[in-house]
C-alpha cells in the first residue's frame, strides 16, 4: 500500500506482490487483512493505526506510536474494545545484551534497579551522510520522537513506568538545510 502509484508499482514488481493499493481503506476493503504494519513517517501514525482498527484489522506500528499523548491514550484504547492487538515496534527490546540483562535479572544475579541513567552518543547516520532533509530533522523535537523511543523503552522494560525523565542536549549545529539540530 502506498500513495505514491509508481513507487508501489517498482515494489509489487521486485516482490511479486499480486494485490496492491494506493490507500489502507482500498487495502482494507479490496484484501481484507488480518493485521497490517505501518511504515509511514510519524505524523501519519496516529491516523493509519486508527483507521485499521476501526476497520477490524490489527496492527503493529513503528515507533513512536504517535506524536501526542492524547493520540496515543485514544490509540490503546481502541483494540480493547475489538479483541484486536496494537503493537509498537520497538527493536531495541530484542538486541542480544539487552536480552541477556532482563534474564540476569529475572534469575536473581543483579540487585533491584531502582535508578537508571541512559547515556545515548551514537552516530546518527542520516546527520552524518548530509541527509538533512529527513523528517527527524524538520523540527527540534522530531530527533526526540524519533531516536528517543529506544532508550526509553528499554528503562520500561527494567523499571515499569517511568516518573521522571531529563534530557541534556550538548551542542547546536546548523544543518545542511539551515534548520539548527540540537544535539
Amino acid at each position: 500500500c502506498d500513495p505514491d502509484a509508481a513507487r508501489l508499482d517498482t515494489l509489487c514488481r521486485r516482490w511479486s506482490i499480486p494485490h496492491a493499493s494506493r490507500s489502507l481503506a482500498d487495502l482494507v476493503q479490496d484484501c481484507r487483512p488480518d493485521a497490517v504494519h505501518l511504515l509511514v513517517p510519524p505524523q501519519y501514525h496516529a491516523e493509519l493505526a486508527e483507521e485499521a482498527l476501526q476497520a477490524g484489522v490489527h496492527v503493529l506500528v513503528e515507533k513512536p506510536l504517535a506524536l501526542s499523548g492524547q493520540d496515543c491514550a485514544r490509540l490503546i484504547d481502541l483494540p480493547r474494545a475489538n479483541d484486536l492487538h496494537l503493537g509498537v515496534n520497538h527493536n531495541c527490546l530484542f538486541q542480544p545484551p539487552y536480552r541477556r540483562l532482563l534474564a540476569d535479572l529475572k534469575a536473581g544475579k543483579l540487585g533491584r534497579i531502582e535508578h537508571v541513567i541512559s547515556i545515548n552518543n551514537l552516530p546518527l547516520a542520516q546527520l552524518q551522510s548530509g541527509e538533512h532533509d529527513h523528517w527527524m530533522f524538520r523540527a527540534p523535537e522530531n530527533v526526540l520522537f524519533e531516536q528517543g523511543p529506544h532508550p526509553l523503552a528499554q528503562i520500561c522494560g527494567l523499571l515499569g513506568g517511568i516518573r521522571r525523565a531529563e534530557t541534556i542536549c550538548s551542542h547546536e549545529r546548523q544543518l545542511r538545510t539551515g534548520a539548527p539540530f540540537i544535539a
